[in-house]
């Protein structure tokens, strides 16, 4: 037996009892990354563990930084990095849906959003960040620009091997809105192969997947630091202590794969934008 049917997400691998792919490896939900010495210098030992309180820690950092120095640095269409995150954790709608009633509701967003708000209409942000591109602002942050930036288990190789910090680097997981968690953080599947019924050689696209697939593949690429194991299989077979960084990035018991929301086409912004403009003050909640 596998454990291929313990991964079967609708809409994302599977239709119905059909399998289309079957991933092997794992992105994390977002954590937060920050800078240690700036965050003991204004007197945390950890990074907070609800939003507005996360919220005076920049401000904090940004007073002590005295203009060259911000609490937090976001990036391009910043909500989906991980204030999206703090929603899910704290039991909001993932996407705004509503699963159990089949509607989307955006509506207990609201307070998320007004907070998030603060970091902008106080000057918490580095400016011009959310111009950037997030290679831009990773590099801003490895600078030590900033304090705390958002993002999942891929910046274990980036802030390692592409731009190394300068500082101790810390990784937390976010705060919530009420500094305990309700809901599930989403993770995302990832390294699954599919053929398509139309390959042409289909015996050698088989052979690619199954070298993809296989324990001396993954074993490398996953003490590389590259993705984490997604089954228990590989997890056995790894040794952590090869996968730098990657640690730090651990699935947690409240992690898990949200099912695929309806698609839906709507006139004007989605709303991940609509929320980031709120956050940007562009908007109203």
């Amino acid at each position: 037996m596998t454990e291929a049917m313990d991964h079967k997400y609708e809409n994302l691998n599977s239709i119905g009892d059909d399998i289309y792919w079957v991933p092997t490896g794992v992105r994390s939900g977002t954590r937060i990354e920050y800078n240690i010495g700036l965050l003991k210098e204004a007197g945390y030992d950890a990074v907070p563990d609800t939003l507005a309180e996360m919220v005076e820690a920049a401000g904090t950092i940004t007073a002590n930084g005295d203009g060259s120095i911000y609490g937090v640095g976001f990036t391009q269409n910043g909500f989906g990095r991980w204030l999206e995150g703090i929603g899910e954790m704290s039991g909001f709608n993932h996407m705004g849906y509503d699963y159990e009633n089949g509607v989307f509701d955006f509506s207990e967003w609201i307070p998320l959003l007004e907070e998030a708000s603060k970091f902008y209409a106080n000057g918490y942000v580095l400016p011009g960040s959310e111009t950037q591109g997030v290679d831009n602002n990773r590099a801003l942050f490895a600078q030590g620009s900033f304090c705390f930036w958002g993002n999942a288990s891929q910046e274990a190789g980036v802030f390692t091997d592409q731009f190394p910090c300068s500082f101790d680097w810390g990784v937390a997981e976010l705060p919530t809105m009420e500094g305990e968690v309700k809901g599930a953080l989403n993770c995302t599947p990832n390294f699954g192969w599919a053929m398509l019924t139309s390959c042409k050689d289909k015996a050698a696209g088989w052979k690619v997947i199954e070298y993809f697939g296989s324990e001396e593949f993954l074993k490398g690429y996953f003490e590389g630091g590259y993705s984490a194991p997604l089954g228990s299989y590989m997890a056995g077979k790894i040794d952590a202590s090869k996968a730098g960084r990657l640690a730090d990035f651990a699935l947690q018991p409240y992690e898990d794969v949200y099912p695929a929301v309806p698609a839906v086409t709507v006139e004007g912004d989605d709303y991940a934008i609509t929320m980031w403009n709120v956050v940007l003050g562009n908007l109203s909640a």
